[in-house]
């Protein structure tokens, strides 16, 4: 059993579960908004807040197992910053656990393996994966559940929206800059282009599913075309942050970053030529088990 941990730039999540023949049979999982990424750097007292989630977490799950591995690997957040090391050991002396800071090839591939685990996936087809964090966005081609290409752009939805100040009410003056920064992204950071399927994951592709469902959009819930994609960025742009979890029910530690994060999914689905994504729950954590 293991209790595979992700400390990402927005939040931090965990998932206890088993490898039983290449599948993960879950029994708790958690996420807690927690933004320890404050734009150009981290935030002062991330070990400590890091350190708090994670005795919460390991609490938890001994609810539910007694005996458990932890796996805990952090992003971009702590991959990017110089103090990523110290706040390691800073949370190895609070905790007794380590934190394994993962490359963007790692992330990318862990992410990948835990969303070709989803039974609604289909493996066989060109596809494409991507998962949408706070720092930045993993992109990976495969098909039959072999990767033949993954990145790492930073195009996280924290590090757009500080960027280009779109963490409140945002306007198509700067809806137009953000697209024109991830297209010019995309074009220097990928390669390919021609898949059948693109898969998403990420809590940003959360809050559009939600969003779609508050909005009776039609369709498979798990299903989002580019242009729902393109009527709820139009709904949350002009929105206040409060608005947005009033309205709509959006998480408050991820409202403000919404709309930044919507610009992202929306230039990858034209850059890829897909009218519309699926959605899928399983993620770097799912990966993290199975690669047990």
């Amino acid at each position: 059993m293991t209790l595979s941990i992700d400390i990402g730039s927005n939040t931090i999540k965990c998932l206890l579960g088993e490898n039983v023949e290449g599948k993960v049979e879950k029994l708790y999982e958690s996420t807690l908004n927690c933004r320890i990424s404050a734009g150009a750097g981290i935030i002062p007292d991330a070990s400590r807040k890091i350190a708090q989630c994670v005795n919460f977490f390991i609490s938890e799950a001994e609810e539910f197992c007694m005996n458990f591995d932890v796996k805990m690997v952090a992003t971009s957040a702590l991959r990017d910053s110089a103090k990523g090391g110290c706040i390691c050991d800073d949370v190895f002396k609070l905790t007794g656990y380590r934190i394994k800071i993962l490359s963007g090839d790692e992330e990318a591939r862990l992410s990948y393996a835990g969303a070709m685990s989803d039974g609604a996936i289909d493996k066989s087809s060109e596809s494409a994966f991507f998962d949408l964090g706070g720092g930045s966005m993993e992109v990976v081609f495969g098909k039959s559940g072999e990767v033949q290409e993954a990145s790492s752009l930073r195009l996280g939805a924290v590090r757009l929206a500080k960027m280009f100040g779109a963490d409140g009410i945002v306007d198509a003056e700067t809806i137009e800059k953000m697209s024109a920064h991830v297209r010019d992204s995309l074009e220097s950071g990928l390669s390919r282009t021609h898949v059948e399927t693109l898969v998403g994951a990420g809590g940003a592709v959360v809050a559009a599913r939600f969003l779609k469902k508050a909005m009776n959009f039609g369709g498979a819930e798990n299903v989002i075309t580019v242009s729902q994609m393109r009527e709820m960025l139009s709904a949350v742009s002009p929105l206040t942050v409060e608005e947005r979890v009033l309205k709509y029910e959006i998480s408050a530690g991820r409202a403000d970053i919404v709309p930044a994060a919507f610009v992202a999914i929306i230039e990858l689905m034209d850059y890829l030529g897909r009218d519309s994504l699926v959605h899928t729950f399983h993620n770097i954590r799912y990966g993290l088990i199975l690669s047990d």
